[in-house]
């Protein structure tokens, strides 16, 4: 498929199995769907989730896909709607409904803004990657089985075998190093 192709060989093109086809669409509306949920959310992740979703469903369901006229209003219409539904699915799960039916202002922000953002929470997490590699491996094995695995201290200790305080210690020395090294 050509750098020039129209939406619709595109579309034609995801029908039959071409995966560049769907590149090619990913690659042209990724940052403009971003964009036109900023206006929604300044929530980058969830964005970024719900774009990635349209994508991926468009080639899980390649094989029943209809034809469509107007491609840039259907990707639009998905976006909108996957990233409601991922909203309400985070709301839910925080059990943060309050306030939902405010309205949200009408912001626009340029690709500048969005590239901005993604490269900060990059940064961010680049700077945690770093602070966890600067704790010890007894370090993280509690905090992955205190925060990931939602152990208790008590339980965190039986699997171990040690005192409940010192596990206790051990995690609050851990988030204590990461804390100081993010400064947040």
């Amino acid at each position: 498929m050509t750098k020039n192709a129209s939406d619709k060989e595109l579309w034609n093109g995801i029908k039959n199995d071409n995966k560049s086809s769907l590149t090619q669409l990913f690659q042209r509306y990724y940052f403009y769907l971003i964009k036109t949920g900023f206006n929604y959310s300044q929530n980058v992740e969830t964005l970024k989730d719900a774009a990635n979703d349209i994508f991926f469903h468009l080639w899980q369901n390649r094989q029943s896909l209809s034809d469509v006229e107007n491609i840039n209003a259907y990707l639009n219409t998905s976006f909108e709607t996957g990233f409601f539904l991922l909203l309400r699915q985070e709301m839910k799960n925080t059990k943060r409904l309050a306030g939902w039916h405010t309205e949200q202002p009408q912001i626009q922000f340029s690709y500048e803004e969005i590239i901005v953002a993604m490269q900060v929470k990059k940064e961010q997490k680049e700077k945690l990657r770093r602070a966890l590699d600067g704790l010890s491996p007894r370090q993280k094995e509690y905090l992955q089985m205190k925060f990931y695995e939602g152990l208790s201290y008590e339980q965190i200790a039986a699997q171990t075998g040690q005192v409940v305080k010192t596990v206790y210690n051990t995690v609050y020395e851990a988030i204590k190093v990461l804390r100081s090294e993010i400064k947040l």
